[in-house]
């Protein structure tokens, strides 16, 4: 609808909102596993929603390649969160890369909050360094596994 600036603060809103509920959590001893699994399962969709408001914009107003990136960033976003959890359910360590779930959250905000052209710049940050955060996840994992088979060809 067009309403940016209104749709960066509430972006940021819920990042800091979801940043505390963990911490409230564990503070108040409320803290589960199966919390745990609720609150990825609700960040994965609040991000979904949060990108697919922002394609829906963009094609609106005709701006296929932003919307393209916007695809590509979300993409990138899925993949940073599944190559963590399948990388850690190998058992595997995956928690490296620049552009996680924080990062993106507040480069979409800031970026919806300034200006147009800064939000295009955000989605394409987003969209690279995403992407690249998950390949780094990936190698990282396979680095971990290569280590692992060094190790058991000395026993």
């Amino acid at each position: 609808m067009g309403f940016l600036r209104l749709a960066g603060i509430l972006t940021l809103l819920g990042g800091f909102c979801d940043t505390m509920d963990g911490s409230i959590a564990r503070t108040t001893g409320r803290a589960s596993r199966f919390g745990a699994l609720l609150d990825s399962v609700v960040d994965r969709y609040s991000e979904f929603i949060m990108y697919l408001g922002i394609g829906a914009y963009f094609i609106n107003y005709e701006d296929y390649s932003t919307a393209a990136g916007t695809f590509l960033a979300l993409c990138g976003s899925f993949m940073v969160s599944y190559a963590r959890a399948r990388a850690e359910s190998l058992g595997f360590e995956a928690k490296l890369g620049f552009m996680q779930r924080p990062e993106r959250i507040v480069l979409i905000g800031l970026g919806a909050l300034i200006h147009i052209g800064a939000l295009k710049i955000a989605i394409w940050l987003v969209a690279f360094l995403s992407n690249y955060t998950a390949l780094q996840r990936i190698r990282f994992a396979h680095k971990q596994n290569l280590d692992m088979s060094k190790e058991l060809d000395k026993l």
